[in-house]
């Protein structure tokens, strides 16, 4: 892996990949944290998609054609730490595509009439946010557990409806520029070549911004029920704060315990039990501050008591049942997820890019594989003893009314 300067003084990381597809992302260090006043919740999510309405010299129909010309996927996400915009693309086709995409970055116009067309997709996505039930139960027990500071990343149908263009550009004009932006390469291509294109097509300022502002989360461990009409079964969110510094090396040995806890939690739940068809669990790493073990399962009213009662019992165990099989089973998952990686530019692009913003310089998958020599099995467990092994579960339940 490279890193480098472009001539406009943008950093460039170039990761190669034995690929014929090049995957192209620049990276703006601007999310949802820097939404401070309620009424600005979800329009830096809103802003991603409106970069896509219009630049001086395309417009939004022109950038669809010019990007599937070449045989390019593009796409766009925000995150509550960063917003990234990104072009999959044939080797033959990476020039032209990431001129449309340093176009967007640069010389996006955001016309106001399109903003009354694209409101409308965006509050689309947040009412199916809003009427899956899985989605629903989770971020409500987000919003309840960390307090007043934090909010969704979509932010609110009302914000969106009520928001004026000059809402959203404010964090265009503000946050996309100087050192907040960063491009990731990762492709069958050197850095000769990737520089070649970079430098006829970015304009980067090079400017150093400010520190930016991060809101300080609390942590309500008080579970707590919402009722809703219509849902067919009792959903469950269960979130566990781990207070580990977010470090790579420690992202990944909490990962590697996560991964042990999700297969011990299926056995408990299902397996044994038959309370549930699964049960999804997830490290939340992207929420500044802390991470939090999320786990998300249902099952029939009748057996609701029942789930709740193993769910947290299950979690509080669960340091007692790290054996030396089980941390086997899920590094070897971790190894064989790493090896997929590999295959991906795509994925490489998204790895390479959170480590970056994370801190490291390292050769993401060089470094996964070390860490999985370097950390013992004994590591893991005093990992998950220092973090799991205390009252502190919060669950959100979802009820039929």
């Amino acid at each position: 892996m490279q890193i480098f300067k472009a001539k406009s003084g943008i950093t460039v990381v170039l990761r190669p990949v034995a690929s014929k597809l090049v995957n192209a992302r620049y990276y703006v260090k601007c999310g949802a944290v820097e939404e401070l006043k309620p009424a600005q919740h979800g329009l830096v999510h809103a802003l991603e998609h409106m970069c896509y309405g219009g630049t001086k010299t395309r417009d939004w129909q022109e950038i669809i054609r010019g990007f599937s010309v070449v045989g390019s996927e593009y796409n766009a996400s925000t995150t509550y730490l960063h917003t990234n915009y990104m072009i999959d693309v044939p080797e033959a086709g990476f020039a032209s595509a990431f001129e449309i995409l340093a176009d967007i970055m640069y010389n996006s116009i955001f016309p106001a009439e399109r903003w009354d067309i694209e409101k409308k997709s965006v509050c689309s996505e947040l009412q199916n946010n809003l009427d899956n039930s899985d989605d629903f139960i989770k971020d409500t027990t987000f919003q309840h557990t960390l307090g007043k500071h934090h909010h969704l990343v979509g932010g609110t149908i009302e914000n969106i409806l009520k928001a004026k263009i000059e809402d959203l550009t404010f964090f265009y004009d503000k946050f996309y520029k100087g050192d907040n932006l960063f491009i990731v390469v990762a492709g069958n291509l050197n850095k000769k070549q990737v520089l070649n294109i970079v430098n006829n097509y970015d304009r980067c300022s090079n400017l150093k911004l400010p520190t930016r502002q991060i809101p300080a989360y609390g942590f309500n461990s008080k579970s707590f029920s919402v009722y809703r009409e219509g849902e067919a079964q009792v959903y469950f969110t269960g979130i566990k704060k781990l207070d580990f510094k977010q470090t790579p090396k420690n992202i990944i040995i909490g990962r590697i315990m996560t991964k042990v806890l999700s297969d011990y939690l299926f056995e408990e739940i299902r397996e044994k039990r038959g309370l549930s068809y699964g049960i999804q669990v997830n490290l939340e790493t992207d929420i500044p501050g802390a991470s939090y073990i999320v786990a998300f399962t249902y099952t029939d009213a009748g057996r609701a008591d029942d789930m709740k009662r193993v769910l947290v019992q299950a979690v509080l165990d669960f340091p007692k049942h790290l054996t030396e099989e089980r941390i086997h089973r899920s590094k070897m998952g971790f190894l064989r997820a790493t090896m997929e990686s590999e295959r991906s530019s795509g994925e490489i692009a998204k790895i390479v890019g959170q480590d970056f913003l994370d801190g490291s310089t390292e050769d993401p998958l060089a470094f996964r594989y070390r860490i999985l020599e370097e950390v013992s099995n004994n590591t893991i467990r005093n990992f998950a003893s220092t973090y799991i092994s205390n009252e502190k579960i919060k669950l959100g339940i979802l009820r039929s009314k």
